[in-house]
């Protein structure tokens, strides 16, 4: 990896991120940072860091001999900033470049639903904002530095997707970016063989808020573990038809034909989007809250919304030689599991249905148990594979 900073850095702030002492070097300026020797350059930031499969620190010396301005390691060495892990050193880094030169930050966490949302709201808020987003699902510490560092100098608003597969993970990427708004989509099953219950699951996506100053929180009306958080900081609710008959702070959707009714605190708007299923109607209310807390009219994030794809396997719906096909293939857990199958109750009615499911992973002692709960929804179904 090798990202080209859009903002040049100097060691010697670089330096005081990370906590290592200075050097008589500090003057140099930065303009890309470098995890692979085969991509560096002269002059770049060599950052060392260790994986599974491979260790960066095994290539300190090609870095040395390509030039590297300087090298971020876990061990002194020539031209090394000294650091005790490099992978929160390159957090350190994508803070100081975020703090060097603020634009808002939307973070969004959740066991299901984080990469719909993510991009519902990235195209809510295009008509007013540059918006620079998470790829994919580069959601781990890495990812995060990787979107913040390589953000355009245009860019004014970032939308980043935070996950977490273990306890203890999404807090210092809150600290690292300080969101204006935070986005907590659901508490789910996802991962609970790491974390062994909803309640350590709901205090890690939680954490999300850790580096905030003030902003928005934005939560679904109806979780019940989301129902239970007390914090300082103004929470928005939304819900969908028969979640909620009015929301004094947060916005609700009523259907009307194909248009949905939007009511909030300052009243009601008619507006038209596109897709069917729960999951992604949801994905639009928190896109269209953010759009209200930020101040772009809700017409235009509508109309925006409009014109957002389906992500490839996340719940789209399209047909095939006559056949619907709703493919939502990308990844699995109990409660994706079941908005699929109502989602195919909803668009079969009066079709034969066909369910074919893949495992859910990393569930830990519940693996059984909820894998013959997604069954016994399962069996409405015509055909089962």
């Amino acid at each position: 990896m090798r990202i080209e900073l859009p903002f040049p850095l100097t060691l010697g702030r670089i330096r005081q991120a990370v906590g290592a002492s200075g050097a008589a070097d500090d003057a140099t300026t930065i303009t890309a940072i470098t995890t692979d020797t085969r991509k560096l350059r002269p002059h770049d930031l060599y950052v060392a860091l260790h994986g599974r499969r491979d260790d960066g620190h095994r290539y300190l010396t090609a870095a040395v001999s390509g030039g590297a301005a300087a090298l971020v390691t876990e061990m002194p060495t020539e031209r090394g900033i000294s650091v005790l892990n490099t992978h929160a050193a390159l957090l350190d880094i994508a803070r100081l470049s975020l703090t060097e030169h603020r634009i808002p930050v939307i973070a969004i966490t959740g066991s299901v639903g984080k990469t719909g949302t993510k991009d519902a709201v990235a195209a809510a808020l295009s008509p007013r904002f540059s918006v620079h987003k998470t790829r994919e699902n580069e959601n781990n510490e890495l990812g995060i530095a990787k979107t913040v560092l390589s953000r355009n100098v245009n860019d004014t608003l970032l939308v980043l997707e935070l996950g977490s597969n273990h306890p203890g993970e999404i807090a210092p990427l809150s600290r690292c970016i300080s969101p204006d708004v935070a986005i907590i989509t659901a508490i789910g099953s996802a991962h609970i063989g790491a974390f062994g219950t909803k309640e350590a699951i709901l205090r890690e996506k939680a954490s999300i808020t850790d580096g905030m100053r003030g902003g928005h929180l934005l939560l679904p009306a109806s979780d019940p573990y989301l129902s239970t958080l007390s914090l300082s900081l103004p929470i928005l609710t939304v819900a969908t038809e028969g979640e909620a008959d009015f929301l004094a702070e947060g916005i609700y959707f009523s259907r009307f034909g194909t248009s949905y009714t939007l009511k909030t605190a300052s009243g009601r708007q008619r507006v038209f989007l596109r897709g069917v299923g729960r999951p992604r109607i949801l994905s639009s209310l928190f896109a269209m809250a953010a759009a209200h807390t930020l101040g772009v009219p809700l017409s235009s994030a509508a109309a925006a919304l409009l014109r957002l794809p389906y992500a490839e396997g996340r719940g789209s719906v399209c047909e095939v030689g006559g056949v619907l096909l709703i493919d939502d293939a990308y990844n699995s857990s109990p409660e994706a599991v079941a908005e699929g199958l109502a989602l195919l109750r909803t668009v079969a009615a009066g079709r034969r249905r066909i369910a074919v499911l893949g495992d859910m992973l990393e569930l830990g002692a519940a693996t059984e148990e909820l894998h013959r709960a997604v069954g016994a929804q399962a069996a409405e179904a015509d055909l089962l594979f």
